[in-house]
């Protein structure tokens, strides 16, 4: 993994049905109660998704989605960036940013933060176009997202959150080596046009180490489910002898 650094220390707080819980190292966004976003700060994994971003941003930024605002902060650290701009719907993850922001003395000069619905916007000119708002939708409805939006506005290059999630996923249906021929068939499989032609090795070995990544938390998550639904039934039915 690459080990990016987060550059905020971040510090609980809450606005309204909003929620940042900082326990330790693990850092979670609560909405209503429920964890929809988290950074572990001792594997830092979250933060390394964002490697393609930072090796390729330049000029003028658009991202979606703000949450704990860890891309947006990077970008504005990154000399080639002039621009970082972020549309966020909901009000009170700003204002748990802006805290945070101001906790930690961050000079956000270079960022405009935008309030409203980003599968909304267009007539948007940038150089790039990074998306992040989404969460758990299936594949299909994520994908035709990201075509509306690029259909609704310009820019050069795209990338988008599970990007590499959804790419991996089809190497392993398909039994494809993560490649760039690979990920050309990918991006015509879907009809991606703003998608990077190719990815360089610093890259390709990134999505590779996230794949294994994503592999090694599923299975932790599915052995758990297993093991739950094994002890909800001997707590009804009792071991037998």
């Amino acid at each position: 993994m690459n080990n990016i650094e987060p550059p905020l220390k971040y510090y609980s707080h809450s606005v309204g049905n909003t929620e940042l819980i900082v326990d330790n190292n693990n850092i979670s966004l609560y909405e209503n109660g429920q964890s929809w976003m988290g950074l572990d700060l001792n594997t830092k994994w979250q933060a390394n998704e964002f490697v393609f971003e930072l090796s390729e941003a330049t000029g003028v930024c658009v991202t979606t989605g703000l949450g704990l605002g860890v891309i947006q902060t990077l970008l504005v650290q990154n000399a080639n960036v002039t621009k970082v701009i972020v549309f966020e719907k909901n009000k009170s993850v700003i204002d748990i940013f802006l805290y945070n922001i101001e906790k930690n003395n961050f000079d956000i000069s270079k960022l405009e933060i935008i309030n409203v619905d980003a599968d909304n916007i267009q007539d948007i000119v940038c150089d790039c176009m990074f998306l992040d708002h989404f969460e758990h939708e299936p594949e299909h409805e994520i994908i035709d997202r990201v075509k509306k939006i690029s259909k609704n506005n310009t820019f050069n290059l795209l990338w988008y959150w599970p990007c590499i999630r959804h790419f991996s996923v089809f190497c392993s249906t398909n039994r494809l080596e993560i490649s760039n021929k690979s990920f050309d068939i990918w991006k015509t499989v879907n009809g991606f046009e703003k998608l990077p032609k190719e990815l360089n090795s610093l890259q390709l070995n990134n999505i590779m180490n996230l794949r294994n990544e994503y592999y090694s938390r599923s299975q932790n998550i599915l052995d758990f489910q297993i093991q739950n639904q094994k002890n909800k039934l001997l707590s009804l039915f009792g071991s037998k002898k």
